[in-house]
């Protein structure tokens, strides 16, 4: 994460797009659920650490669940991270780069075939970056413009 980044910063993102994500929990039990991610990743924690940690306190929280909710939100934050750091280091485009296992959705296949887009472009499916639903294994690449001039003359 860039160094600006804090663990606050990263908790306020993932209450913000968890919530369109996790359906059916409360706002108390889906405010834990964020803090529960966001301390698992700080701490170095695989997702699987981070989903049994969830299941053992919420034992109706079945084990798919919990990992497809520890692996959607850290793709989100790795994502969005991405991008930022990407954009601010002069990025020009972006590409959605697939698993290709044979089981990619037609969501994903249809970013891909976008190929090379703008930075501040979204892809067909809406997403600026990673991951484009639950469970999402794409990446997004981002192009740099070669730099061709001179940094410093010297003297």
């Amino acid at each position: 994460f860039p160094s600006h980044d804090t663990n606050e910063v990263i908790k306020e993102q993932v209450k913000k797009t968890s919530f369109a994500r996790i359906k059916g929990l409360d706002d108390t039990t889906q405010k834990w659920v964020t803090d529960k991610i966001s301390e698992g990743r700080s701490s170095g924690l695989s997702n699987d650490e981070i989903s049994r940690s969830i299941r053992d306190v919420i034992p109706e929280t079945y084990q798919s669940r919990a990992e497809r909710i520890v692996r959607t939100e850290t793709s989100n934050m790795v994502g969005e991270s991405e991008h930022i750091t990407a954009t601010k280091n002069g990025a020009s485009n972006k590409e959605w780069v697939i698993v290709n296992d044979g089981t990619v959705c037609d969501i994903c296949l249809e970013n891909e075939q976008a190929g090379l887009i703008g930075i501040d472009s979204s892809f067909p499916s809406g997403n600026l970056f990673e991951p484009a639903h639950p469970n999402c294994r794409c990446i997004v690449e981002y192009v740099f413009t070669p730099f061709m001039g001179t940094i410093w003359k010297g003297q």
